[in-house]
């Protein structure tokens, strides 16, 4: 009887979540909503249905849907996690203008303190754990408008600091050892490219057309993913899905800084196209293939489009350069997930010049899962192999740009791979811990341990050696160690005004790095620490 009682109960919050939450409003791609859902599919012996965010509200009330109706394993932990999910998804908009139409938006404010302790080798923004892309900005105003579950849209006004490459006065902060989020020389260090979220949905129950801007994320890893991974600022995106329980399509087209813009070729156009469809063979395997090209010309033809085409039999390298990546997700035990990546650039055919090395990438990793009905601790390891030469071809290779102006004036377009974070020539083991207690705490543990091989952004193409291996030249070796932690206080214990919202957080990292810069050198060491405070209204 009480377990008939649950079920109803469980009913009811679904039938409810359905009708509550605008369809086409999307999640990020780290918000903790999907991770929630990924350790309810751990602990329902499933594998999950989708791996590519950002993520509508429909789509991910289905994937708890699918959980719920395919599991054979019953626990109060998987219970109360699945009504934490629902409740999320469930949130009703702040502000609705009829029964048909709601408007979101906010106020936030952050104050973020940097710290670090040293500034003769660690310098400059790369050199930091806590990297520009991920603080917060000073003042952001996210502001939607959802209306008949058939459309989304989204802006986030912020006010923030530029991204300081420059050591010169008065932009020197990175040598510094102490300096915050808050700290303005003038007006003029506000950042003023944003928007970096402006992205608008339209579509029904299984399907959606997104346009806009957000950051993207294809695939499970942890450190990063193969082909598409959310370390840029943002993506410029065009994007057609259509999802239904066990299988998921996208189409999409990526678009960034043409050549003509870089002052780097002559093309105007510059987009990564792709298809992707996942699917699971069994409940517990799921499985993604991504084929996509890398495109410059002087216009976009359509045709290019076309998601049923093998791009790599386009033969037009002289503007493409074909991408493959292939990944699994194994569910071994309930709560134990084995997954894997596999990418390889340009593949070589027979007659194919040798001298033009296959470019691979492979990454393996562990999850398990121990949950109570009051919290979950995630245990995971990771592997990743990229070859010296993956994301570089002749001419059109998969290192884009993204723009970024000094106070003084003048844009500089900062380089950056598109897939792994570190790019190729690197060999990544790394692990950690990530606590939730359902409710207002998080934690997490990282280890990261990366050797980073002399292979630069402009390598000379074709290799002198084709067959070299990871890591090449002096490798840089740097052993990172991070824990971070967030709470959100319960504002209700000392005012009731409004609906509001303050949390505390912070990072604590050690980092020691050999042959830094990739000369032979002793290890060099750093502390550094991030501390903050935010307040939504």
């Amino acid at each position: 009887m009480i377990r008939f009682t649950r079920l109803l109960l469980l009913f009811f919050l679904c039938a409810a979540a359905l009708g509550a939450q605008p369809l086409q409003r999307l999640f990020d791609t780290d918000d903790p909503v999907f991770r929630q859902i990924q350790n309810l599919y751990m602990l329902s012996s499933l594998a999950p249905v989708s791996t590519t965010g950002p993520w509508t509200a429909g789509e991910l009330e289905q994937m708890v849907t699918y959980a719920h109706e395919h599991t054979t394993v019953t626990s109060a932990a998987l219970e109360q996690l699945r009504s934490v999910i629902l409740r999320t998804l469930s949130a009703e908009p702040a502000f609705s203008v009829s029964s048909e139409i709601a408007i979101e938006s906010s106020l936030d404010y952050t104050f973020e303190l940097y710290m670090h302790t040293n500034t003769a080798d660690f310098t400059e923004e790369p050199d930091w754990e806590h990297r520009w892309v991920d603080r917060a900005p000073i003042v952001q105003i996210p502001f939607a408008v959802s209306s008949f579950d058939l459309f989304y849209s989204r802006i986030d006004i912020t006010f923030m600091q530029r991204l300081l490459e420059s050591r010169d006065e008065p932009v020197g902060v990175y040598d510094a050892h102490l300096f915050s989020n808050n700290f303005l020389y003038d007006f003029y260090q506000l950042d003023v490219l944003w928007p970096y979220k402006a992205v608008g949905v339209a579509g029904g129950e299984f399907w959606n057309i997104q346009l806009g801007r957000d950051r993207l994320s294809w695939g499970p890893g942890h450190t990063g993913n193969l082909l598409v991974s959310d370390h840029l600022p943002f993506h410029d995106f065009w994007q057609f899905r259509m999802w239904h329980e066990r299988y998921k399509f996208s189409t999409t087209i990526i678009d960034f800084p043409p050549p003509a813009d870089t002052d780097s070729g002559t093309a105007l156009v510059s987009s990564l196209i792709a298809h992707r469809i996942e699917f699971s063979l069994f409940e517990r395997l799921h499985l993604a293939i991504t084929e996509s090209m890398m495109y410059e010309d002087d216009v976009l033809n359509l045709r290019y489009i076309n998601p049923f085409m093998i791009y790599h039999q386009y033969f037009m390298s002289g503007r493409s350069n074909s991408f493959l990546t292939v990944e699994a997700q194994l569910s071994l035990l309930p709560a134990l997930v084995l997954y894997g990546q596999f990418g390889v650039d340009d593949l070589q055919v027979i007659g194919e010049s040798a001298a033009n090395p296959n470019a691979v990438g492979i990454q393996a990793g562990l999850e398990y899962l121990i949950a109570t009905p009051s919290d979950t601790l995630l245990l995971w390891g990771e592997f990743v192999y990229t070859d010296p030469m993956l994301y570089q071809r002749d001419g059109i290779d998969y290192i884009v740009q993204f723009a970024a102006k000094y106070p003084s004036g003048g844009t500089e377009y900062i380089d950056a791979y598109l897939g792994y974070p570190e790019g190729g020539d690197a060999v990544v083991i790394a692990g950690g811990l990530q606590w939730d207690d359902l409710s207002r705490a998080e934690a997490s543990l990282t280890m990261e341990y990366l050797l980073l091989g002399a292979t630069p952004f402009d390598a000379d193409y074709p290799p002198a050696e084709p067959e070299a291996t990871s890591p090449t030249g002096i490798p840089e070796a740097t052993f990172t160690l991070t824990a971070s932690g967030s709470y959100t206080v319960p504002t209700h214990a000392f005012t009731s005004f409004g609906n509001h919202e303050l949390t505390l957080f912070g990072s604590l990292s050690w980092k020691a790095v050999r042959n830094k810069g990739h000369d032979i050198a002793d290890p060099v060491h750093d502390v550094q620490c991030t501390l903050g405070v935010s307040y939504s209204l």
